[in-house]
């Protein structure tokens, strides 16, 4: 069925996102392989998807370089779309990659334009995770000055 074909890799990767989202990061980087390898190379919502995921993935390994290549590319990706929200949720998984290397004044300004993003659409859970997110700088922003 060609309708399934088409949607499958982004469902695999969505998946993905969620079973990264219960703390179950080896499964969900399995899975996001899987969406990769399902995804044509311009079936963008998978492929940056799947590299969200990965990037916070390799982040939490301390991979931090590769993490916040793979969180770049996403947030290339996603922003050839029409998503603002999917464009948010892209630049907040960078957000928390940049969190993770230490770039706490990079991380805030991403996750703004996370935020106004979210803003356009008015997704209030989205918003909220932003605001979580930047709540969560705020200490070691004023204390490094």
């Amino acid at each position: 069925n060609m309708g399934e074909k088409f949607f499958l890799p982004l469902l695999t990767a969505l998946l993905a996102r969620s079973v990264l989202a219960q703390g179950r990061p080896d499964e969900a980087a399995e899975i996001a392989g899987t969406a990769i390898e399902l995804a044509a190379d311009d079936d963008i919502e998978p492929q940056a998807l799947s590299r969200g995921v990965r990037a916070r993935i390799l982040a939490s390994e301390g991979k931090l370089e590769e993490a916040e290549t793979l969180a770049r590319e996403a947030v290339e990706l996603m922003r050839q779309t029409d998503a603002p929200v999917k464009q948010g949720d892209a630049l907040l998984d960078l957000a928390e990659v940049l969190v993770k290397s230490g770039q706490t004044r990079a991380a805030q300004a991403v996750i703004e334009e996370s935020k106004k993003l979210y803003e356009s659409k008015q997704s209030t859970v989205a918003h909220a995770r932003a605001d979580a997110l930047l709540a969560g700088l705020e200490p070691t922003s004023s204390a490094s000055g």
